[in-house]
């Protein structure tokens, strides 16, 4: 697990895998179609539709190497 803030990299990252498809998104806590996806930014996650925010994320989603596993055969990894 990884704690906010993030690099600009990293952000393209976690956006990126909000966007792919490949993996459940990680979403507001509050539930309901309206607070899913959330966005990254440098300070954390933000939920466009209200005020949640969270301030981690798995290290393999900030780094690109979700990429290699388009299958989500993640749970080998350490963090996951």
């Amino acid at each position: 697990m990884i704690i906010a803030p993030w690099d600009d990299e990293q952000v393209r990252s976690l956006n990126e895998f909000q966007n792919s498809g490949a993996f459940h998104a990680y979403t507001c806590r509050a539930g309901g179609a309206e607070h899913a996806p959330l966005v990254a930014t440098t300070l954390g996650w933000r939920c466009e539709n209200c005020d949640y925010q969270q301030i981690w994320a798995h290290q393999w989603t900030t780094d690109w190497s979700w990429r290699d596993d388009p299958a989500g055969n993640w749970s080998w990894r350490e963090d996951a």
